[in-house]
C-alpha cells in the first residue's frame, strides 16, 4: 500500500520535500518521525458525499467516522474506503446534529457527536446509527475526545477558571477540570474566538494544548499541574504581542488574526510522550489552508525530539486524528480539476528515542 501510495498518489500530492525522511533543514533529525503505513482511495456514493468535513474517530474494524458540518451528518467509511452510510441527520429535533463537530468514540460500541449548533452531545450505536443519549452542554465547547471514562469536552469557562468537562451520561453533572491559560484571563475577549483546545487521556493522565500557547498542560490524578514549555522552531508558534495588538488595534483583525500556530490533534503516546499537530493557517477565500507539524516531547527529560512537517497538503486542508501512535489524515487530492478524490492515509509515529511503540 505505501508504494502504492508514492508511486501514484503521492506522485501528485505528496511531492513536497516533506514527504521523504525529515532533514535537518526541516528541524527534526535525520530519521523519519512519521512512517506511511498505509493509503485507501475513499470512494462515495451520490448520496453520501462529503460537504466540510470536520473531524475523524476511527472504529475496531477499521472504519473511520467522518463528521460533516455542512449538513450534519457523520459518514462511515468501511476499511476498504467505502462510505457505505451516515449515522445522524441535519435537524433539531432528538438525536439530529446542527453543524456536526468533533467525534470521540466511547469504547467499541459508542461514537459521540459534538452538535456545535446546538450546544448539544448526541451518543449514538456505531454499528446501527440508533440514538442513545444527548444532553446541553455548557460553556462554547471547542472539542471533544474519549476519556477513560466518558467524555472530555474542551470548554474553556473563564468564571470557573476550567478548561474541560467530563461527561458520562445524559443526566449526571459534568466534572470539571484544568485551568484556564494566563493569556484568556488577561484577555478574556479572546474566549470563545480563539480558544481552541485538544485533549486527550491516557490512565488518569489528561494531557492538553491550547491555541495561543506554546505550553503543553497535563492534568495528573495527584499533584500539581505540569507545565512544558515548547519553543518552535518550524511552526509559526504562538505570541502574546500579536493578540495584544489585534485586541488594541481591531481594525488590524484581517492582518493580525491567526498568525499563531493551532493545535489540531493530540496523544498522549506513552506516560511520558505526547504528540501535538499544529496547523499555521493561511485564511483564503474557500477557507482555511496551512503547512501541518509534528511535535513529540518527552515529559522526563523536558525536550521536544521530534518537529517536522506533516507530508499532507496544505490545501484543501486535511482533517487528521491521533488513534494511539497512529496519525489518521484525511486528505483530498486537488492538483486535477478532473479528479478530486478523497484518501485516507495512515502515518506511524515515532516515539522519543527513537521506539516504535508504547513503554
Amino acid at each position: 500500500m505505501t508504494s502504492r501510495l508514492r508511486c501514484s498518489f503521492a506522485g501528485c500530492l505528496l511531492s513536497l520535500a516533506a514527504c521523504g525522511p525529515a532533514t535537518e533543514r526541516d528541524g527534526a533529525s535525520a530519521d523519519a518521525a512519521l512512517v506511511v503505513l498505509d493509503s485507501v482511495r475513499v470512494v462515495e456514493a451520490d448520496s453520501l458525499l462529503f460537504g466540510r468535513p470536520i473531524a475523524l474517530a476511527s472504529d475496531k474494524h477499521g472504519g473511520v467516522f467522518v463528521s460533516d458540518a455542512s449538513d450534519g451528518r457523520v459518514l462511515h467509511i468501511d476499511a476498504r474506503g467505502v462510505v457505505d452510510r451516515s449515522v445522524s441527520r441535519s435537524g433539531g429535533g432528538p438525536g439530529e446534529i446542527r453543524n456536526a463537530g468533533g467525534l470521540a468514540m466511547l469504547g467499541d460500541s459508542l461514537l459521540a457527536v459534538l452538535s456545535a449548533g446546538r450546544s448539544r452531545l448526541e451518543v449514538f450505536d456505531a454499528r446501527t446509527g440508533a440514538h442513545r443519549w444527548g444532553r446541553a452542554l455548557s460553556s462554547p465547547q471547542v472539542s471533544i475526545a474519549p476519556g477513560r471514562t466518558g467524555v472530555l469536552i474542551g470548554a474553556v469557562d473563564l468564571i470557573s477558571g476550567t478548561a474541560w468537562q467530563r461527561v458520562v451520561d445524559s443526566v449526571g453533572s459534568a466534572a470539571r477540570g484544568g485551568i484556564v491559560p494566563s493569556i484568556y484571563r488577561r484577555l478574556p475577549m479572546l474566549v470563545p474566538p480563539v480558544a481552541s483546545l485538544v485533549l486527550d487521556e491516557r490512565e488518569e493522565t489528561v494531557v492538553g494544548m491550547f491555541e495561543g500557547t506554546d505550553t503543553l498542560y497535563a492534568w495528573r490524578p495527584t499533584g500539581p499541574i505540569e507545565t512544558m514549555a515548547l519553543i518552535p522552531k518550524v511552526r509559526r508558534g504562538s505570541s502574546a504581542e500579536r493578540f495584544d495588538a489585534l485586541v488594541r488595534e481591531p481594525a488590524r483583525a484581517a492582518e493580525l488574526a491567526f498568525q499563531w500556530s493551532v493545535p489540531m490533534a493530540i496523544s498522549a503516546l506513552t506516560d511520558s510522550s505526547t504528540a501535538i499537530v499544529f496547523l499555521d493557517p493561511v485564511l483564503g477565500p474557500k477557507g482555511f489552508s496551512g503547512a501541518h507539524t509534528l511535535t513529540v516531547v518527552d515529559w522526563r527529560s523536558r525536550r521536544t525530539c521530534v518537529e517536522q512537517r506533516v507530508p499532507v497538503p496544505s490545501d484543501p486542508q486535511p482533517r487528521m486524528a491521533f488513534i494511539g501512535d497512529t496519525l489518521l489524515a484525511l486528505v483530498q487530492h486537488a492538483d486535477s480539476s478532473t479528479d478530486m478524490a478523497h484518501w485516507l492515509v495512515r502515518m506511524s509515529v515515532r516515539f522519543c528515542g527513537g521506539a516504535d511503540g508504547p513503554d
